[in-house]
């Protein structure tokens, strides 16, 4: 029988299969022997997703019976938006709110910056009237710089543990990203 090492533990296949998996760890930064960090190291989050689903991946349970098997798909659904969740900083920095009792992604969510807004608004009325590839390119570029300086900002602020300034600052770059991917669809 194949064991598989995980962390301080050995599994053989099937050591969830009779519960979910999130019935053993509490959320998904332990799921994968990860501190709970904005900041992770996403090889280490790979291989531990990849060691997991050596034990969990419904193939391996192609023979067992029906609830064992359906319990095999739900631990390898969980597992697989766990690794979904962790490996997107935003969806990172939005669940590691959600875990201290922050709902920032919900749809009315939006920055109470007016000066951002402003700026936003102003960039949205740049790429409407842009006129050329350059001119888009240099939106685009600005773009960037605001996206990097605010995932700096926010990882500083999640590792200070002030979850309300992050709630705004994760605010702001949802904003950015929308902004992006309608960019992204000009092309």
């Amino acid at each position: 029988m194949r064991v598989v090492e995980y962390g301080a533990r050995k599994f053989t296949p099937g050591f969830t299969i009779k519960v979910l998996i999130m019935k053993e760890f509490s959320n998904y930064f332990e799921l994968f022997g990860l501190p709970e960090n904005f900041e992770i190291d996403l090889q280490l989050l790979t291989e531990r997703y990849l060691a997991l689903q050596r034990v969990v991946h419904p193939d391996i349970y192609a023979t067992a019976s029906a609830p064992e098997r359906h319990l095999a798909l739900q631990n390898s659904a969980v597992l697989n938006e766990a690794l979904r969740t962790l490996k997107d900083p935003l969806a990172r920095a939005n669940y590691l709110l959600t875990q201290h009792g922050f709902q920032p992604s919900s749809l009315s969510a939006t920055t109470s910056d007016a000066e951002f807004l402003m700026e936003q608004m102003q960039l949205r009325e740049d790429l409407a009237t842009a006129k050329d590839q350059q001119a888009i390119a240099i939106i685009t570029n600005k773009l960037q710089h605001q996206y990097e300086l605010l995932m700096q900002t926010l990882a500083n602020e999640l590792r200070a543990k002030r979850w309300m300034q992050s709630q705004e600052i994760l605010h702001k770059l949802q904003f950015l990203t929308r902004l992006r991917r309608n960019i992204e669809a000009l092309d």
